[in-house]
């Protein structure tokens, strides 16, 4: 567990460079929202997660539990720094509005649709096919791309209204 600065300071100055490398004209800024962004989350998950362990502690759980916990609650959070890297039009950058609305837009049901799948519920419990299909469209709309956006949508669009159909016909 490094604190933030000294995180961000080691992964600027090894990572960046070879992240500029390897992806040749994404903006500067964007790379190191990326590197910056995952050294925070290293506070969060396992095998340093610090921030969860401690929280098992505050709590009396099982600190390696509450770790995979912490985990699987931020399987979504880890495709967004990737976007930055996609699309630094979500970032603002040489974009327009709608464009930039867009990828917001896309970006936030892809998240929804992940988190859905690694918690298996959506407004009832997921079959195992339904959680593949989210996850299959949380990766669609957090790629850029009209096609890739269409399907993850669709993908979306499918198991929402057959979870929807499942809780209305249910019996409370």
């Amino acid at each position: 567990g490094v604190p933030t600065t000294p995180t961000y300071i080691i992964l600027a100055t090894i990572v960046a460079p070879a992240l500029q490398t390897m992806a040749p004209g994404t903006p500067i800024i964007a790379i190191h929202l990326f590197i910056f962004y995952f050294g925070v989350l290293a506070d969060d998950t396992p095998p340093v997660g610090l921030a969860a362990y401690a929280a098992a502690g505050i709590a009396g759980s099982d600190p390696v539990r509450t770790g995979w916990q912490a985990f699987r609650l931020d399987m979504r959070t880890f495709l967004l720094p990737f976007m930055f890297i996609t699309a630094p039009e979500m970032l603002l950058i040489n974009t327009n509005f709608i464009e930039a609305s867009w990828i917001f837009i896309s970006a936030s049901i892809g998240m929804y649709a992940l988190a859905a799948s690694m918690q298996g519920f959506l407004f009832a419990d997921l079959k195992w096919y339904e959680r593949v299909v989210l996850f299959a469209s949380a990766v669609g709309l957090v790629k850029p791309g009209l096609i890739t956006d269409a399907l993850g949508l669709i993908g979306f669009a499918l198991i929402y209204l057959l979870q929807k159909r499942k809780v209305k016909g249910a019996v409370i």
